[in-house]
This record gives C-alpha cells, sequence and structure tokens, in this order.
C-alpha cells in the first residue's frame, strides 16, 4: 500500500468515526424539558423577557461520510444553535431541540454540520469565528438560530446565554452577535450563498448616534463597523460559477420567524418553536423555491397565531435557490 493509499484510508475512517458520533448524538432524546418549570402559559416570547435559568455547552462537530450513496456536498455546510438556558434574560425550553431537528434536514440535504447548543457570548463568538475560517470560494452557507434575539437600527442581533439586562441598546449590542455582520463576513471571504435562518424575536432598538456624537462619546472605527450595513461584493469570478452551479442562488437571505419589531413564539404543544414547526414541514416538500416555502411557513403560522406572528423574508439572492430539488 503507497503512502498516498495510507493518508486516505486513514481520511476515510476518521470521517467515518465523526459520522458515528454524530449520528449517535442526533439519536440522543432532548434532555431538555418541553415546558420551563413555573411557566403554564401557552406561549413564551423569544424576546427580552426576565428570568433565570444555568449553562449548558456542547462542542462543535463537523460531520462528514464515506458511504458512497451518502456523499455529503464538499461546498455545502450549515451552522446550528440553538439556546435555551438564558441568564439573566428568561430561558427557552424549544431552541436546543429546534436545533436538533434542523441538523436531521440538512443532513439529510448533505450539508456538512456544525452545532452547538446553549452558548454563552465567548462560546458563540468562537463557533462563528470557527464557522468562517473554514470558507472556501463557491461554499454555499445555511445559519441556523433558535433563541433569544433583537433588532437594533436596520440589524439583528443575536443573544447569547449570558446576555446581560442592558441599561442601553449600545450596550447590549456590545454583549450578543450582529448577524448582519457575520454574513457580510462570509461573503466577503467568498461564500456564493449565505442563508440565515431565525427563529428569534425582533423587538426594535435604535441608537441615536448623534446623540451620542452630542454627548462627546468618542465611536472609533471597530465600533462604526459594528453597526455597518454595508454588503460586501462577491467577486465576479464566484458570481460567474454560481450562476453555472445547478442550484444557482447566489448572495444572502434571512428567514425571520416574525416580522419587524414583533415576538417569535413557543407554544407549550409543540416540541419546537412555532416558526420551525412549520418551517420543518414545508422545507422537506420537493420541487419549491425558498420563495415559495416561506410564503408556505408564512399563511401557517400567521393563521396558528391569530396574526400575532408573520414570518419574514429578507431576499437578496439572486437566482433560485430549492431545498428539495
Amino acid at each position: 500500500m503507497s503512502r498516498l493509499d495510507e493518508i486516505r484510508q486513514k481520511m476515510r475512517q476518521q470521517i467515518k468515526d465523526e459520522t458515528d458520533r454524530t449520528l449517535d448524538h442526533l439519536k440522543r432524546p432532548s434532555s431538555l424539558s418541553d415546558s420551563v418549570p413555573g411557566h403554564q402559559t401557552p406561549s413564551a416570547s423569544r424576546g427580552l423577557p426576565r428570568s433565570a435559568s444555568d449553562g449548558l455547552h456542547e462542542e462543535f462537530v463537523d460531520t462528514g461520510s464515506s458511504d458512497e450513496t451518502f456523499l455529503l456536498q464538499p461546498n455545502k455546510r450549515a451552522l446550528f444553535i440553538g439556546n435555551d438556558t438564558y441568564h439573566p434574560q428568561s430561558p427557552l425550553s424549544k431552541c436546543a431541540n429546534d436545533a436538533r431537528e434542523m441538523q436531521k434536514l440538512f443532513a439529510d440535504l448533505r450539508y456538512r454540520l456544525g452545532y452547538e447548543f446553549n452558548l454563552n457570548y465567548a462560546a458563540m463568538r468562537k463557533a462563528f469565528d470557527r464557522f468562517k475560517e473554514d470558507i472556501e470560494p463557491g461554499d454555499e452557507l445555511v445559519i441556523s438560530f433558535s433563541g433569544h434575539g433583537v433588532q437594533i437600527n436596520s440589524e439583528l442581533y443575536l443573544l447569547p446565554t449570558d446576555a446581560p439586562l442592558a441599561r442601553s441598546a449600545l450596550e447590549l449590542s456590545e454583549s450578543c452577535i450582529n448577524l448582519h455582520r457575520e454574513m457580510d463576513e462570509m461573503l466577503g471571504r467568498g461564500a456564493k450563498m449565505v442563508l440565515a435562518i431565525v427563529d428569534a424575536c425582533r423587538q426594535q432598538l435604535r441608537i441615536d448616534y448623534n446623540d451620542l456624537l452630542g454627548q462627546g462619546i468618542e465611536m472609533g472605527i471597530d465600533v462604526a463597523e459594528t453597526f455597518s450595513v454595508a454588503q460586501k461584493r462577491m467577486p465576479t469570478a464566484i458570481q460567474g460559477a454560481a450562476r453555472n452551479t445547478r442550484n444557482g442562488a447566489y448572495g444572502r437571505g434571512i428567514l425571520f420567524a416574525t416580522s419587524h419589531d414583533t415576538s417569535a413564539m413557543e407554544y407549550r404543544d409543540m416540541q419546537h418553536g412555532i416558526f420551525t414547526h412549520f418551517f420543518l414541514q414545508e422545507a422537506r416538500v420537493r420541487g419549491r423555491t425558498i420563495q415559495h416555502v416561506i410564503e408556505r411557513v408564512r399563511q401557517k403560522v400567521t393563521e396558528f397565531t391569530n396574526n400575532e406572528q408573520t414570518p419574514s423574508f429578507h431576499n437578496d439572492l439572486n437566482g433560485d435557490f430549492y431545498f428539495w430539488e
């Protein structure tokens, strides 16, 4: 056996071991209950309420498969985060379950998977940084987040489990993950497409920069960049390659569980958040574009919640994207 054959065999075995560990993990039942002690209301908001809980951290895993009947797409990668154990923000009960079930969907779609549950700020920052480090030109990326969220000015922030009960929007923004900025950086590193699926609230908070400057607060370039909404342009070569792929969408899009300045909810008789519950059903139907999927999800969520929650789609994708072709 040549040295090259030995290396290939070793890599196949390593990939198989990682896959077996991941499948064993996905088969385990969730250790989180479907309800929070003392929580008796039919639904809970994934916004900024107040309560307490303990934290739990699980390691990032990237899985592959050497099974020729189930070849993973090397340029398709997805990161799943589900945060339940918030403190001092109020805890949630479905978000880790959301992330686990979303993994199964995208495993069937042959994505390489990374997942983390119940992350504080340091761990959440690390998860995004590691995910970005592996980006190669032309990658198709998916970010799935379930947990608390808030919209500050025009951008969505994802709350880690240790997000504080901040006195101001500026203070809160420094303790959370700016989703728009993360997506911009992924495109800037050469990703063909970045799609975010977010089951979280979007209550509106605002930062008045003119007022801050009037108070004599100096804002350095790092702070200014944090709130930049400018999108990175993809290199022309990547755009050309994107147009020639079978699933030809490129650019970025965000599937929001709810509309601007409203709440995303949990229902105690569902295993998942209301948005995730219906999304998992509709995304598995073959032959639908992402626009068709979100329209179906919007209709079902709106009807189920009596117009209290309406999903939305920020679509900067060029071309058609299908979950199942």
